[in-house]
């Protein structure tokens, strides 16, 4: 409800109220209505709170870019994570901290990437036991690059963000886990793939075009 107007069920219930002598049923669901739609507006303040939000963010970085541009920089590339990557100077003034690691990630991305076996080329969060450095190896190497301490969920942020600037776009699956398709990187949350717990692993693999 957007506009303020009653829906049929709104004024069917408040006609019923009107037209009883005691109309205590119609008022006690009247209060039901009342609450709900309490809740619905505060859902709607919510989601409007966030595009205010996105927009904001968006101005920003159109801001950052083109004072890029204005201060010299050469911005090359087709992918927006490509146009950052040519970025020169100070990325902390033109990039947020998640753009800042993704690109460090699709930089350093010949050193932490592994083949699967088909050609493709990946990064993920699983452990493994035969790996020296595994699961510290992609965080290790993020930390040394920006020479920063790092939290594990700042890693998955970056390897997210990675796949959106890359063109891909975010979605949530029906168990609730996050992909990101479409770009020439796609980001997936996936579960053991031997189903011995519920706990998820992040995988970046490069798709290409």
């Amino acid at each position: 409800m957007t506009d303020g107007a009653l829906s049929d069920r709104d004024t069917a219930v408040m006609d019923s109220a009107m037209g009883q002598p005691d109309g205590k049923d119609e008022v006690a669901a009247l209060r039901e209505r009342v609450a709900e739609l309490e809740v619905e507006l505060d859902a709607e303040r919510d989601t409007n709170q966030q595009l205010r939000q996105d927009l904001a963010n968006v101005a920003n970085r159109v801001s950052d870019l083109e004072a890029a541009v204005e201060g010299g920089d050469q911005i090359t590339g087709s992918t927006q994570l490509e146009r950052y990557s040519s970025l020169d100077g100070d990325l902390e003034e033109k990039l947020s901290a998640s753009e800042r690691r993704a690109v460090a990630i699709y930089e350093l991305w010949p050193e932490l990437s592994m083949e699967d076996g088909e050609g493709r080329w990946y990064v993920d969060t699983k452990r493994n036991s035969t790996a020296k450095y595994q699961p510290n190896r992609t965080k290790r190497k993020l930390e040394q690059d920006l020479d920063e301490d790092l939290h594990w969920e700042q890693v998955y942020r970056a390897m997210k963000r990675l796949a959106e600037l890359s063109g891909g776009e975010a979605a949530v699956d029906q168990h609730g886990r996050k992909h990101v398709t479409g770009g020439e990187w796609e980001y997936h949350e996936k579960t053991s793939p031997d189903n011995t717990d519920h706990t998820t692993y992040k995988l970046l693999v490069e798709v290409g075009e």
